[in-house]
């Protein structure tokens, strides 16, 4: 059994590098996006909408980030929708929105970059080491319906 947790440990590890890996290779595209300068007001409210415990939310319960995470690394892979990109800019800080989609889900992400001394910006990671922030699952193919396990596997 000890074998096990140590497997999915793994997974799990492997799974949050290669989804920061990602994220990573989003930073050129995010300076180069079109800026959206909005009203203190509808910063703060974006702002208030981040949580820190790093949760998916779905329709009927929600999941660690790692669930996420471990359905990149199993070959789930996901799209980036570059029209859903939006960013907003108060002072140092940047919230960057945007959306992972593949043919089930359309993964709805945001979150947080700083302006650093050098004129560029960086991801803000929190102490949990993620630079996730508010998560929410879609479900976009209808087909699947309860007969599809959502995720468990048995044994």
């Amino acid at each position: 059994m000890w074998k096990r947790k140590k497997e999915q440990k793994n997974l799990k590890k492997q799974g949050k590098q290669e989804a920061t890996a990602i994220l990573r290779k989003l930073e050129g595209h995010l300076q180069n996006a079109k800026i959206m300068n909005g009203p203190n007001q509808e910063y703060n409210l974006a702002k208030s909408m981040f949580i820190d415990d790093c949760m998916i939310s779905t329709p009927n319960k929600s999941a660690p980030i790692d669930a996420f995470l471990q359905s990149v690394v199993l070959g789930k892979q996901f799209l980036i929708n570059y029209d859903s990109l939006v960013v907003l800019v108060k002072d140092d800080y940047t919230m960057c929105s945007f959306e992972f989609v593949n043919s089930k889900f359309t993964l709805h992400i945001d979150l947080i970059m700083k302006k650093q001394n050098n004129g560029e910006w960086k991801f803000v990671e929190g102490n949990h080491g993620g630079i996730w922030k508010r998560k929410e699952i879609v479900h976009t193919d209808q087909e699947a319906g309860p007969s599809s396990s959502s995720g468990r596997k048995s044994g």
